[in-house]
């Protein structure tokens, strides 16, 4: 059987670091970065962060917090166990 290896060349980057690659090789960013969506995944189940939150914090936000007017679940992560 071979062994199949995935490098992730900036896995230990720092966000100064990949900040400074992004301005230095002129790479576009996502315009919701501005809008303080700093990870970003489907539009139902990403929300912005407010300051001082983990920069991960509006992903999934949904399955955290209770009440139905949230974001509703696009059934690409199972982690809730309604996506089937």
């Amino acid at each position: 059987m071979n062994s199949v290896y995935t490098l992730h060349p900036i896995f230990d980057w720092t966000d100064e670091q990949v900040d400074r690659y992004l301005k230095e090789n002129d790479v576009p960013t996502h315009p919701l970065h501005e809008r303080n969506y700093p990870s970003i995944g489907c539009e139902c189940c990403t929300t912005p962060v407010a300051p001082g939150e983990d920069p991960r914090a509006g992903r999934w936000r949904h399955l955290r917090e209770p009440g139905d007017d949230g974001p509703k679940y696009c059934n690409i992560n199972f982690s809730d166990g309604s996506g089937i």
